[in-house]
């Protein structure tokens, strides 16, 4: 998809000009986290909040018996007490839940594990919040059969609106004519008795429940499977059930390009629209997940996640609505260390807010938010340089902007910082390094000196640490300038545009080359990522053109550049992928990338007394003219260098006002 056009003024290499046309826009701002539990212990599942503000919680793994615990906290952390160490099957108890408790109406913590019990295939249990009266149901399946009530619940128990609580079964129930079975819904007492409201198919149609059920406005309750053969991929569904009963009804049945494998529960947002994710997406290519809505329009598929370098939504991570009416989510890269946090409104408009690195919460996300009564969304890491975390997201603290957003990478440039939830004694970073002379006047803004120690033609997240372990983050909003291109340089707005958008990361040792000739292998990329998105990475190359190697680093997207039908070579079945692009050649690149291939630009007028009127290259010379992009090479007479090099200082100027970047 490309991009929407921004119309300004000719290009004249005018300073005054280049000041009045462009102004920063700075990123969108990044909410306040903060790790309240650096030892969360082994795979953290959700918290849950009693109306005295005590946090009730369990962990998968951990525990004397390494079966999991059950634990209880405040909200910063403090005065955290284990309530039970589960044995599992092999010490005559419940093990390893995959999902919270739930806090009943007689005051008990109510749970599912997945293991334990007299069979190992899982139990319900229920515990005194002082840790005392503690009890389990094993949900029997003797070996070798199947039992009605269903068991190994992934999931913990959801308590509806009935007053019922309600947890999904992962294997059993009616055996279908292949012998397999596909679980049930059931619902459990305070007592601990449990009884299937509903079946899935036994063959299959919808399986693999594994999460938390949630109810919808209409007191349905609904649910994700992994599985579903509503299609021939099996790619997974979403299912509503009944209260007290019914058997599973199929909501939406997933096709691979709008998402397969889903992984997470669902939620509902204030409007009653539904929201999810999936583990993978599958088309022609396949991706790392997908996000949707449904609502009385249907489905709607919201984003198609790119590994590189958004990461995936991994396990359990689902998207949760903050108090602002947004919904938010995070994913994982493929290391733990990469993903980002987004955004999404309800209308659909997606926004990548910070890379999850650098919120300092830990690696891996994992699990859904639980939104707790003063706003604060709670989430949690399977690791934080050994067990995992909980950390809080605050949607009252933010970084709206730095100004100025670009300075020396030798440091000492006075920034002022605006935003919310500052508070005295806040500490500034820009990346990991720290800057000095920090000033809070008031809750809104916070000063700084840029620190000495950045590395030029990089992009720094601002960080703004409170006291209390805060971070209030800016995603990259801070430019280090390029050596050769300063912050006063005529190139530098369009330079830190092309940066900003990913399009490149200059030529090395801190330089951009701003002089350097454009290379016709480089443009390529140039073209391509201002099309596609910074991710963008093209097929693998198949050797089209004899004078570029395949592979080689730029192999692949010069094929995809003559895929697209915006080259053909330069003659003779070759490339020449190292030789410059003209300013003329530089007219029909930018307009076909921008307009496509089979665009053919009015025919000309004779505007440029350097460009021959009709020639091979005027009409569309004339057009970039049109179109704002250029004004030449000169201004009085109205020239405009046909043959001369681009340079990559003028690509910077093409390609931002060409595809809007400014």
């Amino acid at each position: 998809m490309r991009s929407p056009r921004f119309r300004v003024a000719p290009f004249v290499l005018s300073v005054s000009l280049l000041i009045l046309l462009f102004t920063a826009s700075p990123p969108l701002h990044a909410q306040g986290y903060r790790v309240v539990c650096q030892d969360a212990g082994i795979l953290p599942n959700e918290l849950r909040r009693d109306s005295d503000g005590t946090f009730y919680g369990t962990t998968r793994g951990g525990g004397k018996f390494g079966a999991g615990t059950i634990f209880k906290m405040d909200a910063n952390c403090g005065n955290k007490v284990t309530l039970h160490e589960f044995a599992g099957h092999f010490g005559d108890d419940a093990g390893n839940p995959r999902g919270p408790v739930v806090i009943g109406s007689d005051g008990f913590l109510y749970g599912a594990t997945y293991t334990g019990g007299d069979d190992d295939y899982g139990t319900v249990f229920k515990i005194g919040k002082d840790g005392n009266n503690y009890s389990f149901t094993s949900l029997l399946t003797p070996m070798g059969l199947c039992g009605s009530t269903g068991d190994s619940p992934h999931a913990g128990p959801f308590l509806a609106s009935d007053g019922q609580m309600y947890v999904p079964m992962t294997i059993c129930g009616p055996l279908g004519a292949n012998g397999s079975s596909a679980g049930t819904v059931a619902s459990m007492t305070t007592g601990l008795s449990v009884s299937a409201t509903g079946y899935f198919d036994p063959h299959g149609d919808i399986n693999q429940p594994y999460h938390t059920l949630v109810e919808g406005p209409d007191n349905m309750l609904y649910g994700m499977a992994r599985e579903s053969y509503f299609t021939t991929q099996h790619y997974g569904a979403i299912y509503k059930v009944g209260l007290g009963g019914g058997d599973p009804q199929l909501v939406h049945a997933f096709a691979g390009p709008e998402g397969a494998t889903p992984d997470a529960p669902v939620s509902f947002a204030d409007d009653g629209s539904l929201w999810g994710t999936t583990s993978t997406w599958t088309d022609t290519l396949t991706g790392p997940g997908t996000l949707f809505r449904i609502d009385g329009g249907g489905f709607t598929l919201i984003h198609r996640f790119e590994q590189n370098p958004e990461g995936a939504p991994g396990e359990h991570q689902s998207v949760a609505q903050g108090p602002d009416g947004y919904m938010y989510g995070m994913t994982t890269g493929p290391t733990g260390f990469e993903g980002i946090v987004f955004r999404v409104a309800l209308d659909g408009t997606f926004t990548k807010i910070a890379n999850v690195v650098d919120t300092d919460i830990g690696i891996i996300p994992y699990r859904p938010y639980f939104r707790a009564p003063d706003g604060k969304l709670w989430g949690q890491t399977t690791n934080f340089a050994g067990p995992g975390s909980y950390y809080t997201i605050d949607t009252t603290q933010w970084i709206d902007a730095i100004a100025p957003s670009t300075g020396p990478a030798s440091g000492g440039t006075t920034v002022t910082i605006s935003g919310a939830g500052f508070t005295a004694g806040a500490e500034v970073r820009f990346g990991a390094e720290g800057a000095t002379g920090e000033n809070v006047p008031d809750a809104q803004h916070v000063t700084a000196v840029t620190p000495a120690t950045l590395a030029a033609g990089q992009l720094y997240t601002v960080k703004v640490i409170l006291l209390d372990g805060t971070r209030i983050l800016l995603n990259e909003g801070f430019m280090a300038d390029f050596l050769d291109v300063p912050s006063a340089d005529i190139f530098h707005p369009y330079v830190e545009a092309v940066l900003r958008n990913g399009i490149t990361a200059g030529c090395g040792g801190g330089n951009y080359c701003r002089d350097a000739p454009v290379r016709r292998d480089q443009m390529a990329v140039f073209l391509l990522k201002a099309e596609h998105g910074a991710s963008y990475v093209p097929p693998d190359c198949k050797g089209v053109f004899p004078d570029v190697a395949c592979p080689s680093p730029f192999a692949g997207w010069v094929e995809q550049l003559a895929a697209e039908g915006i080259t053909t070579g330069c003659g003779g079945g070759n490339y020449c992928p190292s030789a410059s692009v003209t300013r003329a050649q530089m007219a029909v690149f930018l307009l076909k990338t921008e307009h496509g291939s089979a665009y053919t630009p009015p025919a000309c007028a004779g505007i440029f007394g350097d460009v021959a009127c009709p020639s091979p290259f005027a009409d569309w010379i004339e057009n970039l003219y049109a179109e704002n992009v250029t004004g030449g090479c000169s201004a009085s007479p109205l020239l405009y260098c046909p043959g001369n090099s681009n340079t990559r200082g003028q690509m910077a100027v093409f390609i931002s006002k060409t595809f809007g970047l400014l």
